[in-house]
């Protein structure tokens, strides 16, 4: 997973900017290419007596969301002083509130981190994507599953074309932030006037050899300055065959789908038929990594597990690549109820220690890849390094 870079390197058209936040009580609503932004922004505030509410929200149904706040709501009440239930139920209508001052119907999910007391704060993102519901109450915002959402659908680029036009589009966590348009001139008018058919016909070659190398010129220079690894093709079946046959290697070899998706289709088409050839390419890779630490492990060399380890040699700057089990809300709980000793003496959660070693690695822009429960990596608090260079498993934790 690569950190997202939202320059924009082209003449395309670009999302407005959601712009600060704003007071308590009436948010700014963040969209979901400011991922990066919003993530730092929840690290940098500071613990305080008073608790923050996590909640990750399925807006798909508006209706539904009273229901949903409620039932979340009651999952945390038995934990909570009393104090803290009215705050709490303070929060959600806070929520209901906001939801009706027109949140954007494209949005179907909605994650928001907030806190009462002495040191206020209320922070907003939409998605257009479903979450699953859940509700994490702590001294500190919950942001692992904003960070397993940004492995999980990342960023990825379409290009879409027929004979006569070229549409580029670029997808981060199912939004289509940019897209570029090529067109090729009609030449048509031109037969029995200017030209000859025979010089029609060779003109016109040489113009689709032409098109074909602005788009692929086009397309490198977006995935290349985006950091884009995965490229889907789409269009008239003649023109895919085109285009690919002329991609140099390094682009052609980021293909991960072909579809049949139409130049003029509309940006809710593309984001649904190319969006599940995505996520699964990813969990393809994150098998693969999550195997190749497995295998790095068995040859003793190159890689470590568990949170000491993890933790010392992710200070070290040893690491190239982190590996982290899935979250899940009753796996969460239990770590944030399980307490142990940590290599300086102090007591700290699993959870505080994973969330951690994850902030570490957004700051120095460690890619991060999550898998699934049920592997090894269970046996040692689900998380695990791939090294930058062999010996660094022997950095002294």
């Amino acid at each position: 997973m690569k950190k997202q870079n939202t320059e924009n390197t082209t003449s395309t058209e670009q999302p407005p900017t959601a712009g600060t936040q704003a007071l308590v009580g009436h948010p700014v609503i963040r969209p979901p290419y400011e991922l990066n932004d919003h993530l730092e922004d929840l690290i940098a505030i500071d613990e305080c007596d008073d608790s923050v509410f996590s909640f990750f929200l399925d807006i798909r149904e508006w209706s539904e969301v009273e229901n949903q706040l409620r039932d979340l709501g009651k999952r945390l009440e038995f934990g909570l002083h009393s104090n803290e239930k009215q705050e709490l139920y303070r929060i959600e209508a806070d929520i209901l509130s906001l939801l009706g001052r027109g949140l954007d119907e494209s949005y179907q999910g909605l994650v928001v981190h907030v806190r009462g007391g002495d040191e206020p704060f209320f922070r907003v993102i939409g998605f257009h994507l479903p979450l699953r519901p859940q509700v994490i109450a702590d001294r500190s915002p919950h942001i692992v599953p904003l960070i397993e959402l940004r492995d999980t659908y990342d960023r990825y680029v379409v290009l879409i074309s027929d004979e006569k036009k070229a549409r580029i589009v670029e997808i981060v966590l199912g939004t289509v932030t940019r897209e570029a348009w090529l067109a090729r001139p009609d030449l048509r008018k031109r037969v029995g006037r200017e030209w000859t058919r025979e010089h029609y016909q060779n003109h016109r070659q040489d113009r689709d050899r032409r098109f074909i190398q602005e788009k692929i010129d086009l397309l490198g220079e977006l995935m290349e300055k985006g950091g884009h690894s995965h490229l889907v093709l789409a269009g008239q079946k003649n023109r895919i065959a085109a285009i690919k046959s002329e991609l140099p290697e390094r682009l052609r070899n980021r293909i991960i789908d072909i579809r049949r998706l139409g130049v003029n289709d509309p940006q809710e088409k593309v984001v649904q038929e190319t969006i599940q050839a995505f996520v699964e390419e990813e969990s393809r890779e994150s098998i693969f990594n999550l195997e190749r630490l497995r295998t790095m492990l068995l040859r003793g060399s190159g890689a470590v597990v568990g949170l000491d380890a993890c933790e010392a040699t992710i200070k070290a700057g040893a690491v190239d690549t982190l590996i982290v089990a899935s979250s899940g809300e009753e796996h969460t709980q239990r770590l944030k109820a399980y307490r142990h000793r940590t290599p300086d003496g102090a007591y700290s959660t699993v959870s505080k220690r994973i969330e951690g070693l994850l902030e570490v690695a957004l700051a120095q822009d460690i890619p991060i890849e999550f898998v699934p429960r049920g592997s090894f990596l269970d046996d040692y608090m689900g998380c695990g390094a791939i090294l930058r260079y062999r010996g660094a498993e022997h950095i002294a934790y």
